[in-house]
Order: C-alpha cells, then structure tokens, then sequence
C-alpha cells in the first residue's frame, strides 16, 4: 500500500515542478543571441543550487555568464520583472583569502558588479534562467557544436562548446550524443587545447571538464580557459563542455 499511495506523490511533485518551469520561463526575450526567461526563480539559492535549479528547466537553460548579466542589465527594461537586487552568474572566480569560493554577483538597480561566497543562500541573491536562441532543434544544435571541426596534432576539435553546461556525466553523455567517436578530451588533451585556444577559437573564460579521473572516482579534472588552471574536483559541478575525437 505505501508504494501504490508514493507513486500519486511523485506525480504530483512532477506536475508541480512542470508548472512552476512554465511560470519561470513564460515567453522568453531574444536579447542577440540569447534568450532570457521572462521571470525570476520564485526562491534564492546558492550558485550551486541555482546551476542545478536552471538545468532542471531543460533545453539548455542555465545560469547566464558575466558578460551575460551585464548583456541582460543594459536590456533590463526591455526584459522586465527584475528585482532591484543581486543575481548570480556562472562566472566562479576562485578562493578568496580566507579559503571560501566565489562567484561574480550582480546588482540590477545600479549595475555593480562583485562576488560572492558560492554557499550564500540568502533570498538577496535572486536568479534568471537563461538559454542559446539558435537552439532550434537536436540535429540544429547537433550541427552547431560540431560545427567545422579544427584539427591540432591527431586531435579534432568541434567549433563552438555545447549551449548548456553540464555535470560530469551528463558531459561525457551529450558528447558521445554527437556520434561519429565524439567524446570528452582527457586532461592532456584539455590542456592542448588551452595551448591553441586562439586557434580553435569560441572558447569561453571559464572552466571545461576532461574525461579524466582520479583515484576517487567522484573527482574529475577540469581546466580553466582563462589561465590554464588545472584542478581535480566534484563531478556533480556544472561546467562548460567542448568535444573531441581522435584521427
């Protein structure tokens, strides 16, 4: 009796998550080239949770970049339904001094622009779910990423990173997705494409995953396309992705 009375509960919870997507998304701006979800998550959230809470909305929506946020204040009129307060973007700037991580913050009455400790779940630090507006299709999208692949040494790499941002295995997922021996670069190879990242082009300041693990298999590594950093952490984070196949 308990599972026949569990199964109606989790109809409902998803029913109910559907409806709460179809208010947050409403009908979208196009700003360039992106789209930006008519309305606010309705809660604060840590970045963690705000990457988690966007990726649930599905169809590459995401937290938008820096560059993205600001994109989105200069068109906050044109947008609407802002708060006059601070919202996350994607953008992760490291430890600060006292060993905390952060993130790039952004107030949309005055434009300022700073960060924030990743784990601050004050109702303060509001959320806007944004997405790729030349995302059309599967096979559109598909024909996007790859794009017209650049060779470096035995490496082919496609044109332009996915539109979402993915944990670890849904990485690993999306780019086998591709077909044709797509998959994740290992560590190595992550690095030789931070080596020729003005020859490959489209890449963005930010982290990438590689393929590569560690003893602890919950770790993988990624790289930072700004300086190269190379670091070994939770494959639950969301990160951005570009594919490769071998020769």
């Amino acid at each position: 009796m308990k599972k026949l009375s569990f199964l109606p509960l989790v109809l409902i919870a998803s029913f109910c998550f559907a409806q709460d997507a179809k208010e947050i998304i409403g009908k979208p701006i196009k700003i360039g080239n992106l789209l930006v979800a008519e309305n606010d998550f309705p809660d604060g959230m840590n970045w963690r949770g705000a990457q988690k809470a966007c990726a649930k909305l599905g169809k590459g929506w995401r937290i938008p970049t820096k560059d993205e946020l600001n994109v989105m204040y200069k068109n906050k009129e044109k947008i609407g339904n802002f708060a006059n307060d601070w919202y996350w973007s994607f953008t992760w700037i490291g430890k600060n001094e006292i060993g905390y991580e952060e993130a790039v913050i952004k107030h949309f009455k005055d434009g300022q622009m700073s960060s924030n400790d990743v784990e601050y779940e004050y109702t303060r630090i509001s959320v806007r779910a944004v997405s790729d507006a030349n995302v059309v299709s599967k096979m559109d999208s598909i024909k996007k990423i790859i794009g017209k692949p650049i060779k470096i040494g035995s490496l082919i790499v496609a044109q332009n990173d996915f539109p979402e941002i993915f944990t670890w295995d849904d990485a690993k997922q999306a780019c086998r997705n591709l077909g044709k021996g797509w998959r994740l670069p290992t560590k190595s190879e992550l690095n030789v494409m931070y080596k020729n990242k003005e020859k490959i082009g489209n890449f963005a300041n930010d982290y990438y995953w590689s393929s590569s693990t560690e003893i602890d298999l919950n770790y993988a590594w990624y790289q930072h396309f700004n300086n190269g950093k190379q670091i070994n952490k939770s494959k639950d984070r969301f990160l951005y992705v570009r594919a490769v196949k071998s020769l």
